[in-house]
């Protein structure tokens, strides 16, 4: 499951609370539907549900530059597939909260 919906996808339109109210509805169902990793709060990490062994220690992402080595890093692996490269990134970007720069296990926690 990805956040950015379907191509072909209508447009619709929505207020400022309905747009809010999709958003978290969207967010708590990406978290709740993971195809490819499991989030582990009480560890702050993102495991991959293929290979037990992986995990990503969002602890060692504070900043662009860290999300952006661990971004390289999962993708230089030879048994990685596009798809959960794809969904890493969604899960990183609501860990990010946006373009607020905040980088906190509480964005994530808040819709689990």
């Amino acid at each position: 499951m990805r956040l950015d919906g379907k191509q072909g996808d209508s447009i619709e339109v929505y207020t400022l609370k309905e747009l809010d109210d999709k958003t978290e509805n969207d967010i708590k169902e990406f978290l709740a539907n993971l195809e490819y990793w499991k989030y582990l709060p009480e560890l702050n990490v993102l495991r991959h549900l293929k290979r037990d062994d992986y995990d990503v220690d969002f602890d060692q992402i504070t900043d662009d530059a860290s999300l952006c080595s661990w971004i390289m890093h999962i993708n230089d692996k030879q048994w990685m597939e596009e798809l959960a490269v794809l969904e890493f990134l969604d899960f990183a970007s609501i860990y990010r909260e946006g373009y607020q720069q905040n980088y906190t296990p509480e964005n994530i926690k808040k819709y689990l």
